[in-house]
């Protein structure tokens, strides 16, 4: 199965489509919690980047603008 999974990554780099691959020295509580963390810190600083305001609501503003963007 891992070499499924590193084959299929190789795959969709070898045809320019972005791929993130993830190594985890052990797999507990404590490693799993930063890597959620990361990526929660990594959507607000995206969405900030972004014009966003990536509150819990199901809908957006887009900041300095009047327009809203539907989330579903």
């Amino acid at each position: 199965m891992a070499a499924e999974g590193r084959a299929t990554a190789e795959t969709l780099a070898k045809n320019g489509c972005p791929v993130r691959t993830i190594h985890l020295s052990q797999l507990d509580e404590e490693s799993l919690g930063e890597l959620l963390m990361h990526f929660m810190l990594e959507t607000i600083i995206a969405a900030h980047l972004l014009g966003l305001d990536a509150s819990t609501s199901r809908r957006w503003k887009r900041q300095g603008a009047g327009e809203e963007i539907s989330h579903s």
